[in-house]
């Protein structure tokens, strides 16, 4: 894992502490496969692992997803979700340690629906895969599913104290 996610992972983990927050966090975003790189498609757009894409705006330090690489059923064949067992654990296993049973630890992971749908290119694809392709949409969510679930497994392994779903897929209506 790159120092600069273990370092911020430190960072939060303080915070917490002193704001009196009553427990620390670690959330599946910042959980990779070992000796993961993104693969840049330009010098400011990459995908990510499970096929997200996000572009970067140096000039305010920000990076935001774009897009999703699985456009097609064959797309889907031939992308390589990661084996959630050989991703690096190391900010949980920190955490956990920073905890040392004063504070419980939460992670926060995300449904599989919102995943998918970024790796398609945006919920209107999924949507619209639900209604005229549900093998493709129940396909390309059971796979980002596996690998999920193996994310939560994982953290449970290493003894963190409750497991929150959480996605941001509702409007500011309710």
């Amino acid at each position: 894992m790159n120092d600069l996610a273990i370092q911020n992972q430190r960072v939060m983990n303080e915070a917490y502490r002193r704001l009196g927050v009553d427990s620390l966090f670690v959330s599946d975003y910042n959980i990779y496969p070992e000796e993961y790189r993104p693969r840049f498609v330009d010098s400011n757009t990459y995908v990510d692992h499970l096929g997200k894409v996000y572009r970067i705006r140096r000039d305010v330090n920000v990076t935001y997803w774009v897009d999703g690489v699985i456009k097609t059923p064959e797309d889907l064949d031939t992308f390589q979700f990661p084996d959630a067992r050989e991703f690096d654990y190391t900010t949980v296993d920190l955490t956990v340690e920073e905890a040392s049973g004063e504070y419980p630890v939460m992670a926060w992971c995300h449904l599989s629906e919102m995943f998918s749908y970024l790796a398609r290119g945006g919920i209107d694809k999924l949507v619209y895969d639900i209604h005229r392709n549900p093998e493709f949409a129940r396909k390309l969510i059971d796979r980002v599913a596996q690998t999920n679930i193996g994310i939560v497994e994982e953290m449970m392994k290493r003894d963190v104290d409750v497991i929150a779903i959480s996605d941001d897929v509702a409007d500011t209506h309710g």
